[in-house]
């Protein structure tokens, strides 16, 4: 698979999960009130799962497309994760 069709795949899933983190995020806007019900309060939980599974998606999928182009010499320079607080990366949606 050549390195601009295997580029197009992963922008791709990246603006499938941009989509989803967006529809995600609106979605929990609405279930967030200050008299939340149980039912609430399940939604949010559960929408907040499925926003930190789609950052953890992205990161992997950037992860792997990095060491992809890197092992077709395309990407000579190191990259550096930076570790994040999960809390505060949710709270600051």
């Amino acid at each position: 698979m050549g390195n601009g069709v295997t580029s197009k795949a992963y922008n791709r899933a990246l603006q499938d999960s941009f989509k989803t983190i967006k529809r995600a995020h609106k979605q929990l806007r609405v279930v967030t009130r200050a008299n939340a019900t149980p039912v609430d309060l399940t939604s949010r939980m559960e929408l907040c799962g499925i926003l930190l599974g789609e950052v953890a998606g992205i990161r992997s999928n950037l992860v792997a497309y990095l060491e992809y182009t890197r092992a077709e010499g395309q990407i000579p320079m190191q990259m550096k994760c930076v570790d994040r607080d999960p809390l505060q990366e949710v709270s600051s949606l």
